[in-house]
């Protein structure tokens, strides 16, 4: 899905948002960049040895709070899942990157994002045993507009070379984000957690892992 040069119709969609980002910038205090990352893998064998389930996701949000409560944002994600049976196999294989444009505001303690979808692209294929071509399937739908609201906390952070069930390191501000009001977010896990800034120092990226059996997630610095 991913290319290192923009097509022209690619470039058309990017400019109001590249635009808008220009102007704000041209003067007056930096804008609040917002970064969150959520990674899950699992694997799941079914009972009397009739196959297994592996599936993998990756999700990536930035989100540019501009000076004048206007905001951009962008999500980047991938989804895969293989299901091995004990005559055959299907892999479904989603990719996405979906573009936002909106307004924030605090509501007390809360940050709100009002969110606009301005751009998408997404595939969903699905083969049997591995053959190509496959089958093209719908992408899950994204609502046009989105209310999300985030409370503001504070995270143990687990080392980023550590396993789960390591000893906590360092703590870090975070956003929590939900949806406000009844949406479709397809593939995006929820909740979005974004690292707040801090001390005068920028904010930081958190990456998620959930966990299962009703165990808390993870949470660690994204890799550079």
């Amino acid at each position: 899905m991913s290319s290192a040069r923009l097509s022209p119709l690619a470039l058309a969609r990017s400019l109001p948002l590249l635009t808008l980002l220009a102007g704000s910038l041209a003067a007056g205090p930096a804008p609040t960049e917002l970064t969150a990352q959520s990674f899950e893998a699992s694997s799941l064998h079914l009972a009397g040895g009739e196959g297994a389930i592996n599936s993998r996701r990756k999700v990536r949000l930035h989100f540019t709070l501009l000076p004048d409560h206007r905001l951009v944002g962008e999500e980047i994600g991938e989804r895969y899942e293989n299901n091995l049976f004990r005559d055959y196999s299907t892999q479904d294989e989603s990719q996405w990157q979906q573009r936002y444009t909106g307004r924030y505001s605090y509501v007390g303690a809360q940050l709100r994002l009002d969110l606009e979808l301005v751009d998408r692209r997404c595939s969903h294929r699905r083969t049997r045993n591995s053959q190509p071509p496959g089958e093209v399937l719908p992408c899950a739908p994204v609502s046009p507009r989105l209310r999300i609201d985030c409370d503001s906390e504070r995270l143990v952070l687990t080392p980023r070379d550590a396993a789960p069930t390591a000893a906590p390191g360092s703590t870090q501000a975070a956003w929590r984000c939900h949806l406000a009001e009844a949406g479709e977010l397809a593939d995006s896990p929820l909740p979005w957690v974004f690292g707040k800034a801090e001390a005068g120092a920028p904010g930081v990226c958190i990456e998620t892992t959930p966990r299962f059996h009703s165990s808390p997630p993870v949470y660690r610095l994204c890799p550079r």
